[in-house]
Order: structure tokens, then sequence, then C-alpha cells
């Protein structure tokens, strides 16, 4: 069998050291790398927390306007509701007050015959309600 001389053996016991060394220094980098990979996850997931959180804030912000929107939309359409019948109505009675006004000097000319029915009759005495057709 063989043996091997000292120096041989001294080589590759510092060989197998200096391996032995860097796999120690490539677990702790790699530990190290692990932790870091960990925090930088918790990091991340803390920041989606927030950005979830805010974006729910924002949604509900967003939806209370909308509701405060539509409810002053629906004030709005019942307001104009109420001044669309009260123009309804105020043309009705306009066009009441126009047939009034076309109707005014026939009702000027009635009132003036009757006025003058009326003092005829005073200077004449006492009418019959038979012979003046039942006017007064």
């Amino acid at each position: 069998m063989f043996s091997p001389s000292r120096s041989t053996i001294r080589e590759a016991n510092d060989h197998l050291q200096a391996l032995y060394t860097k796999v120690n220094e490539l677990e702790h980098t790699i530990k190290e790398q692990a932790e870091s990979m960990i925090n930088k996850d918790v990091q991340m997931q803390n920041k989606l927390k927030e950005v979830a959180s805010g974006k729910n804030k924002e949604i509900n912000e967003l939806r209370r306007t909308l509701e405060s929107s539509e409810a002053h939309m629906q004030r709005m359409l019942a307001t104009n509701r109420e001044k669309d019948a009260l123009i309804a109505h105020l043309q009705q009675r306009c066009q009441v007050l126009d047939e009034l006004c076309l109707s005014k000097p026939i009702l000027e000319k009635l009132v003036a015959a009757m006025t003058k029915a009326e003092s005829l009759k005073s200077d004449d005495g006492e009418v019959d309600p038979s012979e003046d057709g039942g006017l007064s």
C-alpha cells in the first residue's frame, strides 16, 4: 500500500480546512441572505397591507362621495319636478288670464249695457221682472 507523505497529508488537511472554511462562509452568506429575504418579505407584506388599507379607505371615501352625489341628484330631480309642476300650473293660470283679457272688451260692453239698463230702470220706476227678460 501506498503511504502518503507528511507534506501530502498536510496539503490535504490544509485543503480540507480551506474547503471547510469556504463552506462555513457560504452557509453564513446563505443564512444572511435568507434572513434578508425574510425581512424584505415582511417589509413588503407590511407595505402591501398599507397599500390595501389605503385603497380600501379611498374606495370607502369614493363610495360615500358617490352616495352623497346620488342623494344630491335625487333632491335636484325632486326640485325640478316641483318646479315643472309649478310652471305647468302657472301656464294654465296664464292661459285663463289671456282668455279673460281677450274677453275684457266684451265684458266691458256687457257691464256698460247693464249699467245703462240699471240707470234706465231707476229713471222709469219699477220695471216688471217679466218685461226685462229676468235680467235683474
